[in-house]
């Protein structure tokens, strides 16, 4: 009954809304919105809330690559208790170390010991089962990444490694560290997997010139591809986990273990062997992207708004869309001069989008299971070419008016909705526009997680519902 008590106080409040105005109450107007109208001219005001229905879509690509504003990458294998299968893998390049001194260029009596992949994340950087284990295998790509093309979360990876992994891990999230260990400040904990000896003495063996420029260094090791052995057993199994690897952190590398002898050559005798270590950092210099991969379930309904709820999900998975273009043309017709025939005004003070949250299914009870929902959600619009980009228009002047004064809303937990303001300037533009030309339309919406390129949190909002239908609610005044 929260929902609906909080609707109550909410439409009340919108009602008693001119009464306050008349009587000189000492309200904010930047939260009324009514400052862009002198208030000796209002005669009216009052507030217009109107139903919309969304409709769930499958999954599309997206860039997840490093130019996405993406420092992480994801890893893992994850049986959703609502939303079904997800697998998320890694694609990267390594660069050079700013700093080669002490390498043992041409010089005797160094050996190579090992080589490892190093991945660093942080507390409660995981999803799900944090116990569940995971196989995760490396192997080596066959062609370099492009420095110019962007990367997509589907791109197809058959073909462009070396059929042989190059190492093998199994590892869980928590990998069996004590509390103490993993809630120390700042710290960040590391998978090490070794990778095999071939590729270990290839490393080894880079000469000084391969060791100094980042494109020799690409040229002779292409990159990783890190991918997650799909469970044998996916239905009796552990629901599995997603980690965010920081790929960026210098916790983030291939390490080169190798060391110094030193003899006495009359005796013949070793007097000190010195352990020696070169990393090839994952830096802002390095190419990567994430790959992912879902499999909804047959009872989540999509390309339809007859859909009891909306499903958002991170990591490239389901969102919504929304079409607004029969609320703009209805209130065409009210802002149009000649239906003002009772010779007032209107004007608009401020338009939302509410949507409301289902948080019993957005929060899985299950002890064994980390499922924090979703907080943060993003309202955007697709280009051209079907990739989603900031919702607005550019008008005829070429400025870029932007739909919403908040592309991205944080949860409300205690109205347990997510709001979006509607620009005032674009509200009035794109009503102007319909009203001069009635077959004019506006792109649709669509509700997204916000960095949807590594973010594998989720939220599920009702949608065809009795009371918490999304709406839209304008104030209006008259004068």
């Amino acid at each position: 009954m929260q929902h609906k008590t909080e609707r109550l106080k909410k439409h009340l409040g919108l009602f008693l809304l001119s009464a306050l105005i008349l009587t000189g109450c000492n309200n904010d107007p930047s939260e009324l919105g009514l400052d862009i109208l002198p208030s000796e001219d209002f005669l009216e005001a009052g507030t217009y809330s109107k139903e919309i229905k969304g409709e769930n879509r499958l999954p599309e690509r997206i860039i997840s690559d490093d130019g996405s504003r993406n420092a992480y990458g994801v890893l893992g294998y994850f049986n959703d208790p609502l939303m079904g299968r997800s697998k998320a893998e890694i694609v990267t390049e390594l660069n050079i170390s700013e700093r080669v001194e002490g390498f043992k260029f041409d010089e005797k009596n160094y050996f190579a010991d090992s080589l490892v992949l190093n991945l660093g994340y942080t507390y409660k950087n995981w999803y799900g089962d944090s116990s569940a284990v995971h196989t995760l295998q490396i192997f080596e790509l066959d062609d370099r990444l492009d420095q110019t093309t962007r990367y997509y979360n589907n791109e197809e990876m058959e073909g462009r490694y070396k059929p042989e992994p190059i190492g093998e891990f199994e590892f869980s999230a928590w990998d069996n560290q004590p509390d103490s260990i993993w809630e120390q400040d700042n710290y960040i904990h590391r998978v090490n997997i070794k990778l095999n000896d071939e590729l270990r003495d290839r490393f080894f063996n880079f000469s000084k010139e391969e060791l100094a420029d980042r494109n020799a260094l690409k040229d002779a090791f292409n990159g990783l591809y890190i991918a997650v052995k799909e469970p044998e057993d996916q239905e009796n199994g552990s629901a599995g986990s997603l980690v965010r690897i920081h790929m960026q952190h210098p916790a983030t590398n291939v390490s080169l273990h190798y060391h110094k002898e030193t003899y006495d050559v009359e005796e013949d005798e070793l007097l000190k062997k010195e352990k020696k270590e070169y990393r090839f950092p994952v830096n802002e210099e390095c190419r990567f992207f994430n790959r992912f991969e879902h499999d909804h379930p047959e009872d989540i309904t999509f390309n339809s708004n007859n859909s009891s709820h909306i499903y958002l999900q991170g990591m490239a998975g389901s969102y919504g869309k929304f079409d607004l273009n029969e609320l703009f043309k209805q209130w065409a017709d009210s802002l149009s001069a000649d239906n003002n025939l009772d010779d007032k005004k209107y004007g608009i003070s401020g338009a939302d989008l509410i949507f409301y949250v289902d948080e019993e299914s957005s929060l899985i009870d299950k002890e064994d299971l980390y499922m924090p929902m979703n907080t943060e959600v993003a309202i955007v619009q697709k280009d051209e070419e079907g990739s989603f980009i900031n919702a607005g228009y550019r008008d005829d002047e070429g400025s870029y008016r932007l739909a919403f004064t908040n592309a991205v809303s944080e949860y409300n937990s205690n109205d347990k909705i997510f709001r979006f303001r509607i620009n005032q300037q674009y509200f009035e533009e794109i009503v102007q526009k319909i009203d001069e030309n009635p077959n004019y339309e506006i792109e649709p919406f669509y509700l997204i997680t916000r960095a949807p390129q590594y973010n594998f949190r989720r939220v599920v909002l009702y949608n065809n519902h009795e009371e918490y239908s999304p709406e839209v609610i304008v104030k209006y005044v008259k004068h």
